[in-house]
């Protein structure tokens, strides 16, 4: 990595990165053309930077970020935290610090644009037992960040790409069924996700339609 980051590619598209790409990444789907998952040593700092033509979204899984930049300048990120920057006609100039005293991670995809936005940052936070969707294209490609539950069932019509952040899951398409431990990407088509055990998972489609939950009853604690 750089900066201090150390990072695994696992989507790197050539629409945007040709021959360039990491050995073993893949091409993206939809708008996706990157996604790393990256811890940054303690006081590492990407040094201030800027982005045209892309929209990052960065979802903190343990640790701090401290993001300073043209968009919310000095917001500090914890677990659970994701930060969505629309780069826009203008893009953005932002710096990316780990101002904490251990090893960060964070997981960050890069999308193209597919319309003339004005430029934007939102941010938000992924609780235990939610799925959320944390961006939407206006061309279809839709990402949801999920902090899944021991039991809970996904449905995910059409061609999608799953990342598994944590946890443990089974896997089920037309082809057959696989039992994954955490750091994993999976593209498959109507696939079905069965959670072992709490698990982080994200989602990317190319089109926008909810995942399917369904969640087993859980008796209430007397």
């Amino acid at each position: 990595g750089f900066a201090g980051v150390r990072e695994r590619h696992y989507v790197m598209d050539q629409r945007s990165f040709g021959d360039y790409r990491s050995d073993g990444a893949s091409d993206g789907l939809g708008a996706l053309v990157y996604l790393a998952d990256a811890h940054m040593r303690p006081g590492g700092s990407t040094g201030r930077h800027s982005h045209r033509q892309i929209n990052i979204v960065t979802w903190v899984i343990g640790g701090q970020l401290l993001h300073q930049g043209t968009l919310a300048d000095n917001t500090r990120l914890g677990p659970g935290e994701v930060q969505v920057q629309i780069a826009g006609e203008r893009g953005f100039e932002h710096n990316e610090i780990n101002a904490g005293e251990q090893f960060n991670r964070f997981i960050q995809l890069w999308l193209l644009p597919d319309e003339e936005r004005e430029t934007g940052y939102n941010n938000s936070a992924i609780s235990r037992g939610e799925m959320r969707c944390v961006f939407r294209g206006a061309q279809g490609t839709r990402v949801d960040a999920c902090h899944a539950l021991n039991g809970d069932r996904h449905v995910v019509a059409g061609e999608a790409l799953l990342y598994l952040v944590g946890g443990q899951v089974r896997v089920h398409d037309a082809q057959g069924s696989v039992q994954l431990d955490q750091c994993a990407l999976v593209r498959a088509t109507t696939m079905q996700v069965e959670v072992l055990e709490d698990a982080l998972l994200l989602y990317v489609q190319q089109q926008d339609s909810d995942v399917l939950v369904t969640r087993q009853a859980r008796a209430t604690p007397q």
